[in-house]
């Protein structure tokens, strides 16, 4: 969802506003010392759909459809095709952007961008000194550009990354993970404004959080641009709805996010009077009251449902043990998939190998067992409430070693993006 475009569009009714949001993506390249096998895949597709109405009369303000088709050329080259249809106003828009990357070796990547209105050529260079930098130069409909980026994992769960555009824009984000508690600050730096956002989000159990955010812009003097505050309530294992308050510009917006898998569905609300206001406070606390009602009546205590999952993890795993292992053995003779190694947990602590008893899962067995047909997929979703899997630490990562026959492979993703092997 693009708030300046909302800002910029949402805010002509004089009654009610409304839109939606909706997003999905798969998993990125999986970074590996050795050729990958050849996949095509959809990393990414997103939709967004802003409406008005005033006095009973409907009007489209913003449309916009984005997919990214991503294809790996063998071990050295990818092509990514980003296809791009938008209207704004009755007029309508349509590009294509192809990239083609070279991956000199698994450090380095050459990039080259031919569109319509759009070319340039860049470099990628990844992991120096746990350190991945990117640069771009081009040009977009008759104008030169030259963009940077940085994005560096820093000691104790802390990420920095570092976006400028020169001569344009500056952007700056770092973030601090704790064990129940994450904040975050950027700060946007452009010609004529400069934005500081501050994000505060408190995990307060294993189906609730809450989050508090602010931008700040600088005019003249300091401004507050936007606050926003709200609650995300767990509804199912990959489903999540969120109600969230917003103050943007002077107007006060209610946004309803439904959340499931990789699948993000939102819908703002603009609260121009009183009785809708009301209203819209009355649906979010009736649906967030109905939700502690029920959860009164199933596992109250978090460190209890926690300690659960975890005795019917392990319970799981030593069930599968013997015929897992059996299993591994025939398939590594016969040259078939076998997961030789896979940590789900804290990123630092899986890259550094130490005190892997600690906020780190050993999921080998558990993979190994959703091997169907010599193939394994997961989803493009949190990956706590598979079996043999649950919730060590906020934002795990799930690495997985595998072999086929001679060819061996390693690959990192993230919770929430799916994969498939081979």
């Amino acid at each position: 969802m693009q708030t300046e475009s909302q800002s910029q569009w949402g805010l002509v009714s004089s009654q009610f506003s409304s839109g939606i949001s909706s997003s999905f993506s798969y998993p990125k390249r999986p970074q590996s010392k050795t050729p990958e096998p050849k996949s095509l895949f959809i990393p990414k597709t997103r939709a967004e759909i802003f409406f008005s109405t005033s006095h009973g009369e409907f009007s489209l303000k913003w449309f916009k459809l984005q997919e990214i088709i991503k294809l790996d050329l063998g071990s050295k080259f990818a092509l990514d095709i980003g296809i791009s249809a938008y209207t704004r106003e009755s007029i309508y828009f349509a590009e294509v952007l192809p990239r083609l990357s070279y991956f000199y070796n698994e450090n380095l990547a050459i990039d080259t961008v031919l569109g319509k209105d759009s070319y340039g050529i860049g470099l990628r260079l990844f992991n120096i000194k746990n350190t991945d930098f990117g640069i771009l130069y081009g040009f977009s409909h008759g104008k030169s550009f030259f963009r940077a980026l940085a994005k560096k994992q820093l000691p104790n769960s802390v990420t920095l990354t570092i976006n400028a555009e020169i001569t344009r824009s500056i952007f700056i984000k770092t973030k601090k993970q704790f064990k129940n508690f994450k904040a975050s600050a950027d700060y946007d730096i452009r010609p004529h404004k400069k934005t500081l956002g501050l994000s505060f989000k408190k995990q307060f159990s294993c189906e609730s959080s809450g989050i508090i955010r602010a931008d700040i812009e600088k005019t003249h003097i300091f401004s507050v641009k936007k606050l926003s505050a709200g609650v995300g309530i767990e509804l199912g294992k990959y489903t999540k709805l969120c109600y969230i308050l917003e103050n943007m510009k002077g107007s006060l917006f209610w946004r309803i996010i439904f959340k499931h898998g990789g699948l993000n569905f939102q819908v703002p609300i603009k609260l121009e009077n009183i009785p809708v206001f009301i209203g819209a406070l009355a649906i979010g606390g009736a649906a967030y009251i109905t939700r502690r009602i029920y959860s009164y009546f199933t596992p109250k205590d978090s460190k209890i449902e926690e300690k659960s999952r975890k005795q019917s993890c392990m319970s799981f795993v030593e069930m599968i043990k013997n015929n897992v292992e059996t299993d591994m053995k025939n398939a590594k003779l016969a040259g078939r998939l076998v997961i030789t190694k896979a940590l789900y947990g804290n990123k630092d602590k899986i890259h550094t190998s130490q005190n892997l008893q600690d906020e780190v899962l050993d999921v080998t067995l558990a993979l190994n067992f959703m091997i169907n047909n010599n193939q394994i997929q997961l989803p493009p979703s949190t990956k706590q409430f598979l079996q043999g899997f649950y919730l060590v630490c906020e934002n795990p990562i799930l690495f997985i070693e595998y072999e086929i026959g001679n060819y061996r492979n390693v690959i990192i993703v993230e919770d929430n993006q799916g994969i498939i092997l081979p």
